[in-house]
């Protein structure tokens, strides 16, 4: 995407190009903001305009080496005049759709005020602003972006739009467009599309990608982890059951079967910590749990037929976090 003003301050022409993630859409500067790019000593402004393109998850403008509001934390020179250059707050954008696009596009999380700011515009002005901004540059970022705040703002508003985007459909995106299907497209329509979408995945790469099924919080993802579990036998398989409705009736009778899915049944039960973003975000409990004595009982007996180091560590962390893992039962 060619322009002939700098990106990051806005005033002086183009003069130099430089490599940023995504190969196709460089840096686009003046030779004082390229120093300043390459020397981590941005002035927050100018911070603020690059990351509207180019997304805060851009090495060169990443957290390690600024703060959300545009400040230098690492400079390798001192930030020249940093006050008179001030990054636009959300009290000032939230009346104005497409400044507030572009302020959300500079945060490292789309939540909270921002959703609540977005949610007092009509639906069609955001899906229309998203869509150009898509047709105008359809890099990868600009892409997940609008996908996010479909996700997280619109809803089935943006249900034909989402449907279409399948069309040209890339596995690089296969998140964001699951959560953005998970929010937009009927349960079993979204949720087909991503099992469709990583069916040909080979099976030592399969639990990576299949993590897009979380969003859909969905006991069939039970069923495909039956069909489908495979090595390596990591974490991530028990977390995916962990945030797919899972029950003490299914967990005994992975138990049950032994390795691998009684693994995976351990995994589920342990992440109660909530230790990543989506098990943050879903805060997952194991429903209809048996009396307390009871599940204890069935691990123990477990850990008799499988005694390894890991079995044992895992239990342990389950066994006295019931309270943690399961969903109150109702009063009655």
């Amino acid at each position: 995407m060619e322009q002939t003003t700098c990106q990051a301050c806005r005033s002086a022409p183009v003069e130099t190009t430089i490599e940023a993630d995504e190969l196709q859409n460089p840096f686009q500067v003046c030779r004082a903001c390229a120093h300043r790019l390459k020397t981590l000593s941005l002035r927050p402004l100018e911070w603020y305009n690059l990351a509207i393109i180019h997304s805060p998850y851009q090495f060169l403008l990443h957290d390690d080496f600024y703060d959300e509001d545009g400040t230098a934390c690492q400079p390798e020179e001192d930030v020249a005049d940093a006050e008179s250059f001030p990054a636009p707050t959300l009290e000032e954008v939230a009346n104005d759709v497409e400044r507030l696009l572009d302020y959300a596009r500079t945060r490292w999380f789309i939540e909270g005020s921002i959703v609540e700011a977005l949610g007092r515009h009509s639906k069609e002005s955001v899906l229309r602003s998203l869509q150009m901004r898509v047709t105008s540059n359809p890099i990868l970022e600009v892409k997940a972006f609008a996908y996010e705040i479909c996700a997280q703002v619109l809803g089935g508003a943006a249900e034909e739009w989402i449907r279409a985007e399948w069309e040209s459909f890339t596995p690089a995106l296969l998140f964001p467009l699951a959560e953005a299907s998970a929010a937009c497209l009927p349960d079993e329509e979204g949720y087909n599309l991503v099992v469709n979408a990583i069916a040909d995945v080979p099976p030592k790469e399969l639990v990576r990608v299949a993590a897009a099924l979380s969003w859909f919080r969905s006991e069939s993802t039970l069923d495909w982890i039956e069909r489908n579990i495979s090595d390596p036998l990591v974490e991530d398989w028990g977390r995916l059951a962990a945030v797919s409705n899972l029950k003490w009736e299914r967990v005994a009778k992975w138990l049950a079967s032994g390795r691998p899915l009684s693994l995976v049944a351990l995994d589920a039960l342990a992440c109660w910590h909530y230790n990543t973003p989506i098990l943050k975000r879903f805060a997952p409990k194991l429903l209809e749990a048996a009396p307390v004595n009871e599940m204890n009982a069935v691990l123990n007996q477990y850990l008799e037929s499988d005694p390894a180091p890991r079995v044992r560590k895992v239990i342990a962390s389950i066994i006295g976090n019931w309270e943690q893992i399961c969903k109150p039962q109702p009063d009655i």
